[in-house]
């Protein structure tokens, strides 16, 4: 390392990532809720015609991008110089730091949060700040307090992509008002918008604050998460100095084609949107049977809590049963807790099947 450290930045080599290559190679034995991927299948007619419109040229050719702009902004009701897709969401909040976070800056996030913010943070050179939630809320009173004289960018995911809450929109107009006055950036993840509407509460605050940057993905409720299309929204002058910081292709012609297609077929998201209510549903209903507590979220999954047996087992018994659930929390106020992806209905009775014969024989059901 002393010698390596003579060609890598400081701040790089102060940054540790894990290596998920043969974690996510064993997955597909899995049924994979821990990741919140959408897990339902495409209507197999429709997908085999789209399959069809596949052409050679999508591989050997350099991708021509302008149609998904086009597409995106009419459906996002910007304009297309608002916009930067980019390779997921992830790749495109790296461009928003690449152009705007420099060393010693500070970065404000509320805790639990995307573990991106914090290594591209990191990788900036930036101080972060990390506060955690309070009564499942991101605390925002404490997160400008902790706001100094360096602070560059202030995150806010809406809905939390771990505990499934947001602020309100009132409190977010407030939130960007405050920050556009010191000169912050406010970058409002919406991860999971697209799982419960088509149109963001956010978007008059692109016109009134020249602060705010939403960031969205085709992964979730669009079901591409393979195809990595994500994008940021802004104010146009702001998103000419973000697209600096963009590759020369920001997607494949393959991804950007996958996204138009997907875009043009809004029965997907309809489908999805009706698949997760109905699991919930039974979710919940199974939970309050158990006598476990839950709680509800704007995501396409759901909170369940292990007081009185232990996460991690639970975790482990699962795992057991073929079935990932994301590893309990590690923040204090929430380490009980176990986030459950929502699939379709086989998925569904298949955990549910599962965390009975799971439950510690204390908690079990008994038969009638």
């Amino acid at each position: 390392m002393s010698t390596i450290a003579k060609y890598v930045k400081p701040a790089v080599l102060q940054v540790e990532r894990e290596i998920l290559r043969d974690e996510l190679a064993e997955r597909p034995a899995y049924l994979r809720l821990d990741k919140n991927e959408n897990l339902h299948a495409f209507d197999d007619p429709a997908f085999e015609a789209f399959k069809a419109t596949f052409t050679q040229e999508m591989v050997w050719g350099y991708p021509d991008l302008r149609a998904l702009y086009e597409r995106l902004a009419a459906h996002s009701g910007v304009g297309a110089d608002q916009l930067l897709l980019a390779n997921g969401s992830d790749a495109a909040i790296k461009a928003l730091f690449d152009a705007c976070v420099a060393p010693g800056d500070q970065v404000i996030l509320h805790a639990p949060s995307y573990f991106m913010f914090d290594v591209y943070a990191r990788l900036a050179g930036a101080q972060v700040s990390a506060v955690p939630v309070c009564d499942w809320l991101p605390n925002v009173e404490q997160m400008l307090a902790v706001a100094g004289p360096r602070a560059k960018l202030m995150v806010m995911e809406d809905p939390s992509g771990f505990v499934g809450t947001a602020i309100s929109v009132h409190e977010m107009r407030a939130l960007a008002h405050h920050l556009c006055e010191r000169g912050i950036l406010l970058l409002i993840d919406e991860a999971y918008l697209y799982v419960g509407a088509d149109r963001s509460e956010h978007l008059g605050l692109l016109r009134d604050y020249d602060n705010v940057v939403l960031s969205r993905t085709l992964s979730k409720a669009h079901g591409l998460a393979g195809a990595r299309v994500g994008f940021l929204i802004s104010n146009a002058a702001l998103m000419a100095q973000i697209a600096k910081c963009r590759p020369l292709y920001e997607i494949s012609a393959l991804s950007a084609h996958v996204a138009c297609w997907v875009l043009e077929h809004p029965e997907v998201v309809e489908d999805f949107r009706q698949t997760v209510a109905e699991s919930k549903a039974r979710l919940f209903e199974t939970f309050a049977r158990l006598g476990l507590r839950y709680r509800d979220t704007r995501g396409n999954f759901v909170l369940v809590h292990c007081q009185g047996f232990s996460a991690d087992e639970m975790v482990a018994r699962l795992a057991a049963e073929g079935i990932l659930v994301r590893r309990p929390f590690a923040d204090a106020q929430i380490t009980d807790w176990l986030r459950v992806s929502v699939a379709g209905p086989w998925a569904t009775r298949k955990f549910l099947e599962a965390l009975e014969k799971s439950l510690p024989a204390a908690l079990a059901p008994t038969a009638a």
